[in-house]
């Protein structure tokens, strides 16, 4: 009599969990982007600094472009749906796409280029780290397919060698 009660009680609790999945992938699904950015969020702008095998890389990031350490790339001008055709990824092969994801309880502007595939591509946002006891602010950086964070960026030169190996929680 006991295993058949639990018997019934592990099929209701598992079609609850599994009521639960469905729910919340259907979320998921609803919350996803249709449509590109057609600037970058101004919390990324401005010229950041990462050090790195001794030497400085800059990373410039205007409303409409993105400076990589000489590699410049300019983000589409109109909005567009995330889904692209051939014609149209050939017809700009330097441009970029941006939009908002969330990911690890935060928001992140994924960059990628036009013939940008199975997930690779820049994974930005602006953070606050408290570090020496002041709160700074930081471009986190993620790219790949993995997700790891790549590193941090800083607003000077000096604070990017200074903390060149620091490691954040993410």
């Amino acid at each position: 009599m006991k295993a058949k009660w639990l018997v019934i009680l592990a099929i209701i609790c598992s079609m609850v969990v599994g009521l639960g999945v469905v729910t919340s992938r259907e979320h998921a699904r609803a919350a996803k982007p249709q449509q590109t950015l057609r600037t970058f969020p101004r919390a990324l702008r401005g010229t950041w600094y990462r050090y790195e095998y001794h030497r400085y890389r800059r990373i410039q990031i205007s409303a409409h472009s993105l400076n990589d350490d000489g590699f410049k790339a300019g983000i589409h001008a109109k909005k567009l749906p995330l889904k692209i055709s051939a014609a149209q990824r050939r017809a700009h092969p330097t441009w970029l796409i941006a939009y908002p994801v969330r990911y690890q309880h935060g928001r992140w502007t994924r960059v990628t280029g036009w013939n940008t595939w199975d997930g690779h591509g820049g994974y930005f946002r602006q953070i606050q780290q408290r570090i020496g006891g002041k709160w700074l602010p930081l471009l986190e950086i993620q790219s790949g397919s993995q997700l790891r964070t790549d590193g941090v960026a800083f607003q000077s030169k000096r604070l990017a060698k200074r903390y060149a190996n620091l490691k954040i929680n993410n």
